[in-house]
């Protein structure tokens, strides 16, 4: 049991192997061509993964330019979208590169990764599925889907989100934090049980020391980095989430640009 819980914490981190560098080779190919992955990584920012493809097609279609339209410069805009933790945005364009190179495995394993990442275990180990499918020997691709399926994921599973705050929701709730830092009720408002996949991870406090545990496994404490946010290793945070009125919801538990939301259920 504390295996499972513990691959179901690392599930969105699974992927570690796929953000590599193009081979030698490919780089060698493309090296005097134009790149687009800064102007397009620029628009999904701005204007959403959707726009970016948009923007791709119409430079594909633009013979004035020779830009390198790789398999890795897709790739390459995808992961930088991960890493400034746009996921779905990512999604757009790994599914855009494995409609390009419908044979590459790795396009797949990419898009595998972004699913992951944005909570949709169940779209993950389907696409981890294709990836291994195209590629026997990707080795990335059968353990993420080995741990996928040993955690009991689903091809339907998805991970529950926050709600997306306003500006005005934010400020609201920056003042219930102060006010329940306050009252000296700040931590207590955190301590209780949290639905974390198909298991649970509960809060408790000792004196002035917050400390988190997953299922049977033993407890650790966690630091504070702010009033809502906490380092559970030098990788992983928690940072919990206050509503206005000062109710604890839920928190959200981050391995790298990779998160878990958990909803407060006691």
């Amino acid at each position: 049991m504390k295996k499972k819980l513990f691959l179901m914490f690392a599930i969105v981190s699974l992927a570690g192997g796929v953000l590599v560098a193009q081979d030698k080779t490919e780089e060698q190919k493309t090296a005097n061509k134009k790149s687009f992955v800064d102007a397009l990584f620029e628009t999904a920012k701005e204007k959403g993964g959707a726009a970016a493809v948009a923007e791709y097609r119409r430079l594909r279609g633009d013979k004035k330019v020779d830009y390198d339209f790789s398999e890795g410069e897709l790739k390459r805009l995808g992961t930088r979208l991960l890493r400034a933790e746009l996921a779905s945005d990512a999604i757009e364009i790994f599914k855009l590169n494995a409609e390009i190179f419908p044979k590459s495995s790795k396009a797949y394993d990419s898009l595998g990764e972004a699913y992951l990442s944005d909570g949709q275990l169940g779209m993950g180990l389907v696409t981890y599925r294709k990836a291994l499918e195209l590629d026997p020997d990707n080795k990335n691709a059968a353990e993420t889907v080995r741990r996928l399926e040993a955690a009991g994921i689903k091809e339907d599973s998805v991970l529950p989100k926050p709600a997306k705050d306003s500006a005005d929701d934010k400020i609201a709730s920056a003042k219930a934090v102060e006010r329940l830092k306050k009252e000296g009720k700040l931590y207590d408002s955190y301590v209780g049980k949290y639905e974390f996949m198909n298991s649970h991870m509960v809060v408790s406090r000792e004196g002035d020391k917050l400390f988190l545990q997953f299922g049977p496994a033993a407890k650790r404490e966690i630091t504070p980095v702010s009033d809502t946010e906490f380092s559970i290793s030098p990788i992983d945070s928690i940072t919990f989430s206050v509503d206005s009125e000062g109710k604890v919801t839920g928190a959200t538990l981050k391995h790298h640009v990779h998160k878990i939301f958990a909803k407060k259920i006691e």
